[in-house]
């Protein structure tokens, strides 16, 4: 079969895509994440040079500017954006089987937006995906002793004003703390 994963790269390299989620990753402030894409078909991508770049990121040409930079099999920390240095990390082992798994520490509101999986040396006319990082705060209404609706607000600042957009909605159940204590009405 045409997709399994001892493919030889070299014999079908238009077919080959860098493919990423459709749904946007979702944390908050403090979470730990990972930012996923694959290569498909799958085969060992370990040799290659992965690039991680956040599309947004405002930098000086002169200045680095890559979340992470993995080239000649190993992290390449000084074309790093400062930022990103010891809080970002590439799974090596997942590279085997054409994964590229990015873990991002403890995000920040700041970690918010668009981030570009790109493999420069593939020989493809896909050689890049964009994974999307919505981080916002968690915002509960109790409903009752029971029940609460809990929804993740992601605060943008838009021309000067602050507006809120709901990414994520999840219904969480509250245990009752004390039942027995309480009297019953």
């Amino acid at each position: 079969s045409l997709f399994e994963t001892d493919l030889n790269p070299d014999s079908s390299l238009e077919l080959i895509q860098v493919l990423g989620p459709l749904e946007p990753v979702v944390a908050a402030p403090g979470d730990d994440i990972t930012l996923k894409c694959l290569v498909d078909p799958k085969f060992d991508i370990g040799g290659k040079t992965v690039e991680w770049s956040k599309l947004d990121l405002q930098v000086n040409p002169a200045d680095p500017s890559y979340v992470y930079l993995y080239r000649n099999r190993r992290e390449d920390v000084l074309l790093m954006f400062p930022s990103y240095v010891g809080r970002t990390k590439l799974s090596t082992e997942a590279l085997k089987d054409g994964n590229i798994l990015l873990l991002i520490k403890n995000v920040t509101l700041s970690d918010n937006g668009q981030y570009r999986c790109f493999i420069p040396d593939l020989k493809s006319s896909s050689r890049h995906s964009t994974v999307t990082l919505v981080v916002g705060e968690s915002v509960c209404l109790h409903v009752n002793t029971e029940w609460s609706f809990c929804q993740l607000i992601h605060m943008r600042t838009l021309t000067g004003r602050q507006s809120r957009s709901q990414t994520q909605k999840e219904k969480v159940k509250k245990k009752k703390k004390n039942s027995d204590k309480m009297p019953h009405f």
